[in-house]
């Protein structure tokens, strides 16, 4: 993903966050993650949003942030 495609996807992968279908919320949990990774300013917009998704009520939706956390970390 380039930057000026993460650039101008990350509003969108931020409204899917709170899609009506966990696999959806998953996904964009992930793809979230690569938008960091090549566009670090739009953390300090998502971050907040991002750790919403720890408190899911879909069980694979709360533990995807921390899985991709741990994935960016190493």
């Amino acid at each position: 993903m380039t930057s000026d495609l993460a650039r101008d996807l990350h509003p969108e992968i931020v409204t899917m966050l709170n899609h009506s279908r966990p696999a959806i919320r998953k996904r964009a949990v992930v793809a979230l993650y690569k938008v960091f990774a090549n566009h670090p300013d739009v953390a300090s917009i998502a971050l907040p949003r991002l750790t919403e998704k720890l408190s899911d009520p879909d069980q694979g939706a709360r533990y995807t942030p921390v899985s991709a956390n741990q994935l960016t970390i190493y």
